[in-house]
């Protein structure tokens, strides 16, 4: 594999982990089998599913910006590294204001599946900014 193709693979890998993370690897609570109960016998999805399939859908959109990457490879890069700055931050805003997960310490998508989405979106900030760096220190027509 070529040098130049290790963080992209990086941060592919990073949309992935996104999309999973909320399912399977730290399920939220909707996948634990935990629902609230409403008036009626009835109950609803917690809203940590609906920040699961918001911040799945985020990880599908980094998914699709690091092939941008690799396909508009010297046109769009700058804009597509920000692009997915922006995205990463997002999940950050999803996670913790809207919708946001549950409210009660120890239900799994607060002590499991949030810090896990922090983490991959921490780490993906963090090289998608040492990619923009390596962007400044290059040269005009070289690549990363």
């Amino acid at each position: 594999m070529k040098k130049q193709y290790l963080l992209p693979a990086i941060q592919f890998c990073g949309g992935v982990l996104l999309v999973i993370a909320g399912r399977w690897l730290l399920p939220v609570c909707e996948f634990k089998g935990m629902r609230v109960h409403v008036e009626g016998g009835g109950s609803v999805p917690m809203k940590c599913l609906f920040t699961h399939e918001a911040i799945a859908l985020v990880g599908i959109l980094v998914i699709l910006n690091t092939a941008m990457e690799l396909i508009f490879d010297r046109v769009l890069h700058k804009p597509v590294l920000w692009m997915r700055i922006l995205l990463y931050l997002s999940v950050f805003y999803l996670a913790y204001y809207a919708p946001g997960v549950c409210a009660g310490p120890s239900m799994p998508c607060v002590s499991g599946t949030r810090p896990l989405w922090t983490a991959i979106a921490s780490i993906g900030i963090f090289l998608t900014a040492f990619q923009l760096f390596l962007l400044k220190s290059s040269g005009p027509g070289d690549r990363p």
